[in-house]
C-alpha cells in the first residue's frame, strides 16, 4: 500500500527492484524458523545499508522491494552485484 501511495504521489519515474532470498523454507525446514528469521533479518540489514536512501519493503517472507529513482537506472549492475556479494 505504501509503494502505490508513494508512486501516486510523484510524477517521477521509479525502477522496482524485487530481492528474493534462495532457500528460505529449506532453512525454516531443516534449522528451524530462529534461524529463517535470522536470515531474513540479516538480508533486510544488507539492503537497508546498501538502499540507504530508499525506503525497504518486506513483499512476502523471502521477498524485499525498493522504488528507486530511474535515474539510478544506469547504476543497477553495480548495485546487484554488491548485492549478491554480501
Amino acid at each position: 500500500m505504501n509503494m502505490h501511495v508513494e508512486m501516486k504521489s510523484t510524477h517521477e519515474e521509479f525502477i522496482l527492484l524485487e530481492a528474493g532470498l534462495d532457500n528460505l523454507s529449506e532453512i525454516n525446514g531443516i534449522l528451524g524458523h530462529a534461524a529463517g528469521d535470522e536470515y531474513v533479518v540479516k538480508t533486510a540489514e544488507i539492503l537497508g545499508s546498501l538502499l540507504q536512501e530508499q525506503k525497504l519493503y518486506r513483499m512476502e517472507s523471502s521477498t524485499f522491494a525498493a522504488m528507486l529513482p530511474r535515474s539510478q537506472l544506469p547504476l543497477m549492475p553495480e548495485l546487484f552485484g554488491k548485492i549478491r556479494a554480501s
